[in-house]
């Protein structure tokens, strides 16, 4: 495994705070940052830093599960409407799957 899943708050001025999942905390903000940039992509990633606001907290339920996903051991993060949110072994890239090809690993097995 590579680095366990953990749950970040971000705050910007104006929006709701947004919850991110991700190995770290810099890699969680720059994925806020990404979303950031549909509504001001002049906005620099410096001073996307000085006006938003990072906290740990809490893995809603689910995340950090280890799963099976077509085959091949992955961890879960934040769903994306009715679809699975994953993580694969070595990657940050969020990917998605259908509920139906998503399995629960059996602890100890």
């Amino acid at each position: 495994m590579s680095g366990a899943v953990r749950s970040y708050e971000i705050t910007v001025p104006g929006f709701p705070p947004a919850i991110y999942c991700a190995r770290s905390p810099a890699k969680a903000r720059a994925h806020a940052f990404r979303d950031y940039l549909a509504f001001d992509d002049r906005t620099s990633f410096r001073s996307f830093l000085s006006m938003s606001r990072l906290r740990r907290v809490p893995n809603p339920p689910g995340v950090g599960d280890r799963i099976v996903v077509g085959g091949v051991l992955a961890t879960r993060v934040l769903p994306v409407g009715q679809y699975t949110g994953f993580l694969r072994d070595g990657s940050d890239v969020v990917l998605l799957a259908h509920p139906v090809d998503v399995l629960l690993e059996i602890a100890n097995a």
